[in-house]
Parts: C-alpha cells; structure tokens; sequence
C-alpha cells in the first residue's frame, strides 16, 4: 500500500485506525492481526475498486509459495460478511465461508 496508488491516504488513515480500536476494539481484533501478519509481502500493481468483485492482482502472478501463503492467511479471516473480492488467485465470495482459488 506504501508504493501503491492509495499512499496518499496513509499517512491520516494509520492513526484513525490506531485510535478507533484502541477505544473500541473487537474480540476477534488479536486474531485478524495476527492474520494479516501472515500475508506474504506483495505489492498489487492492479486495483479496481469499482467492478463486480473488488480486485487486487499482479501482472507477473504469484509464486506457488505466496499464493499458498496468501490463501492460508485468508482462510483465517472466515467468516466473510463482505464482498467478493479477487486478491490475486484467490476469489472470496460475500457472505459467509466462501473462499476460492
């Protein structure tokens, strides 16, 4: 997100973020951290944030061990109450448990 097209929003959203959940934190907050610490260190160079699935994804793919990765820290966050997205290989239906690659 650093490098990305949405950077520009960084800098006042981080400490927005870091003030809502120190006021008000979620039970399952412990466990999406640790989830997201989980996900391998790619970069997107394609977003679309205004078509049928949300979509992250890359040109070049990803490798077997970063798609693997990915789809094992995303199955992690189930349940899915929003969607669906496509990051990468992997699509996630809205609603409920599905995830697909």
């Amino acid at each position: 997100m650093k490098a990305g097209p949405l950077n520009r929003w960084l800098d006042n959203l981080i400490p927005l973020l870091e003030q809502r959940l120190q006021e008000n934190p979620h039970g399952d907050l412990q466990r999406w951290q640790e989830a997201l610490k989980q996900l391998p260190d790619i970069s997107p160079d394609q977003i679309e944030l205004n078509s049928p699935a949300i979509l992250a994804n890359i040109k070049s793919g990803l490798s077997e061990e970063d798609s693997a990765q990915l789809k094992e820290a995303l199955l992690t966050l189930k349940p899915w109450r929003k969607g669906p997205f496509q990051i990468f290989d992997t699509s996630v239906c809205s609603h409920l448990q599905c995830l697909e690659t």
